[in-house]
């Protein structure tokens, strides 16, 4: 698990204070001293005049004078570079600040846009509690407070777009690597504007309850953390996780926070993060008793060799009956055949005509709706829906298991049968050849060319299915709290049994003892492990060489889990916060949580193809996320709740359904 603690660096009494864009130094002036602080060495000098207010880029120190100047320094030797003379604009300037590398002087009407050469871009009328940020050369935010109603304007060229939100403003901090803004309200509410896509502004409220009053609040842009002072403590909160951490420790007013430093009106701390780093690694070599061990066992054994055809027989010499034909030497030409008419010579097909050209399209999604229906051939809502190798979804529903022919408009509703079981289907499974598919009382494998009957058959139960072994035949399921390993056999076919059923074996069995059942199952994609998610929520590494547990942790009980690559996964279950992008390099803590799940009703998600986005419904919205930003890149509200969804396998659109049986189709 991941901790805080704050260790003091040294006692100051801070004027005017600021920190670097990558906040690996801070500035800041005590008296007519000023001190810089770049990863723990402290340097200071002393200054002849006392200013206004400090700057700092990431090489250069901007000091505003009184008298109309502003004077530039080397943030390494606190040297002096250049002087910038202001007092030609006949404004007294009170504050100065960079944002996206340009300076913003402020005065009581208006804001100063500047280069660092001095040099005036813009000049934006505003009252002198206007907030003023910039997230580009042309984007400009605004952030005023106007009879208890927050006005956020954006200005892109000569576009305006606004949106607003009832309260009083108590802090704004501006996150130039995700194009935001952060407001904390005086009620206690905490919101985040997306500025990504310019119009509409978009509204996020960041998930966190405090039980204590907040006093003040500051942003920490490159750990991407919010540190909230209470009387008695301070809580640091993860924009990442959304997890936060308490600290019994009381200040007099939080200054600045600025990577791993935290500035006090009277002290200087360092945050220290303690954490005990889990890294899963699986076992090289197989170990005698694993499950593929036991499946590389099976594929060496072969029939017995019958001696009849390996005896050794004199030469028969021939008899020269019938015509003998010369022997040719290679590359000769037979030229006593009959030439072939030049009318009857067939033209040899080239077998790159008979190809066709498939094209990926991954392009970031819109959220379009392209196509929508309603599935009249289904009686119930289906329980899964996996994209298929070859283009379109596999969906299953009832006791059967169907297959759109492809992703288009004209194709969104046209279904065909590929498998059908006694039961109704809890899971499948398949790769290029094979179809596994379980119900309650048996486990079933159908082959691509046959979907009438099964070509081998196990009577045992299952509720999650997945493939571990990498080749056609081979299987993991979940009965309980059991995971059984399964290896099917193709039977022959004769004259009593035409269909040549064959069977299947249990090779390997894990029982865990801590819960009850496995809620969820999924294998690491090019990976040797096997994820398990227990009904006491419990996440579990299953190493497949060494065949057990290699790591276990607490987190929440998912009914899906689905891999992205060898060392991240992602997991989904019931409340606001419950999915969770994993690695299992740091397997310690979640690497990312999307707050778009379901509270009462348990939706399916995707990946898409690429491993870029994943889609989430909760009760009421679904959702396309980017793995990397816990914001949503589209949503859209549906009739009902979107019970599964998933992405195509050569583009990113998405397909839905939900509870009605209604069919969407998003670009």
């Amino acid at each position: 698990m991941v901790d805080y603690e704050l260790e003091k660096i040294g006692s100051f009494s801070p004027d005017s204070i600021c920190k670097s864009p990558d906040e690996k130094i801070i500035c800041f002036l005590s008296g007519l001293t000023l001190f810089t602080f770049r990863q723990g060495e402290k340097q200071s000098i002393q200054m002849t005049e006392k200013f206004a207010d400090l700057a700092l880029s990431n090489d250069l120190i901007f000091c505003l004078s009184n008298s109309g100047k502003i004077h530039v320094l080397d943030n390494k030797d606190l040297e002096a570079v250049y002087n910038i003379d202001i007092s030609a604009e006949n404004a007294n300037f009170s504050n100065i600040f960079i944002s996206n590398n340009q300076l913003i002087l402020r005065s009581e009407d208006f804001a100063e846009i500047r280069t660092f050469q001095g040099d005036k871009k813009l000049q934006i009328t505003c009252s002198k509690n206007a907030n003023v940020f910039l997230f580009d050369q042309e984007i400009v935010v605004l952030v005023e407070e106007i009879e208890f109603i927050v006005s956020i304007t954006l200005r892109h060229k000569k576009q305006v777009h606004q949106t607003s939100l009832v309260g009083r403003i108590r802090q704004v901090f501006a996150d130039q690597s995700s194009s935001s803004i952060i407001v904390l309200f005086d009620h206690g509410g905490l919101y985040q504007i997306d500025c990504r896509h310019l119009s509409p502004l978009q509204k996020f409220e960041i998930p966190f309850k405090s039980t204590q009053p907040v006093e003040n609040m500051q942003f920490s842009e490159s750990t991407n953390l919010i540190i909230f002072q209470h009387e008695e403590s301070v809580t640091i909160l993860s924009l990442d996780t959304y997890a936060n951490f308490s600290i019994p420790q009381k200040f007099s007013q939080l200054l600045l926070f600025s990577g791993n430093l935290l500035l006090t009106n009277h002290h200087l701390y360092e945050v220290i993060q303690i954490e005990s780093l889990i890294s899963v690694s699986f076992t090289h070599s197989l170990q005698r008793g694993s499950p593929l061990a036991k499946l590389h066992k099976l594929e060496k054994t072969s029939t017995p060799v019958d001696p009849k055809k390996v005896l050794f027989h004199k030469k028969v010499s021939s008899s020269n009956y019938g015509l003998v034909q010369p022997r040719r030497k290679m590359f000769q030409p037979q030229l006593h055949k009959k030439p072939i008419p030049a009318g009857k010579l067939r033209k040899k097909s080239s077998s790159s005509a008979s190809l066709k050209i498939v094209e990926a399209n991954f392009q970031r999604p819109t959220g379009h709706e392209i196509a929508a229906g309603h599935l009249r051939a289904f009686k119930t809502p289906p329980n899964r829906m996996k994209r298929s190798l070859t283009g379109g979804q596999l969906i299953s529903e009832g006791s059967s298991v169907f297959k759109t022919k492809n992703a288009q408009l004209n194709a969104i509703e046209e279904f065909n049968s590929i498998a059908n079981v006694s039961g109704q289907v809890t899971d499948f499974a398949f790769s290029k050849e094979t179809l596994c598919v379980s119900t309650l009382s048996s486990i079933s494998l159908f082959t691509k060319n046959d979907g009438t009957r099964p070509r081998a058959s196990i009577e045992t139960a299952g509720s999650n299915l997945c493939s571990f072994g990498g080749d056609e035949r081979s299987f993991c399921v979940s009965t309980g709290n059991e995971l059984k390993f399964l290896r099917f056999a193709f039977g022959q076919k004769t004259v009593l049994d035409r269909f040549g059923t064959g069977g299947g074996k249990i090779i390997q069995s894990h029982c865990f003892s801590n819960f009850h059942d496995i809620t969820a199952l999924a294998k690491l994609t090019g990976g040797d492990g096997l994820i398990i998610s227990g009904s006491d929520g419990s996440l579990s590494i299953y190493d497949l060489p060494a065949g057990n547990i290699c790591a276990q942790r607490p987190a929440y009980k998912f009914h899906w889990l689905e891999s992205i690559d060898e060392n991240t996964f992602v997991g989904q279950g019931l409340g606001k916060l419950a999915c969770q992008l994993f690695d299992i390099r740091c397997f310690q803590r979640a690497q990312r949580t999307f707050p778009a799940c379901p509270v009462a009703i348990r939706t399916r998600g995707s990946i898409s193809s690429g491993g870029d986005f994943i889609s989430l419904s909760s009760d009421d919205v679904l959702s396309v996320f980017d793995l990397g930003d816990n914001r949503p890149v589209w949503e859209r509200a549906l009739p009902s709740t979107a019970i599964v969804s998933s992405f195509a396998a050569r583009s990113n659109q998405l397909t839905a359904i939900d509870i009605d049986r209604n069919i969407f189709l998003f670009e």
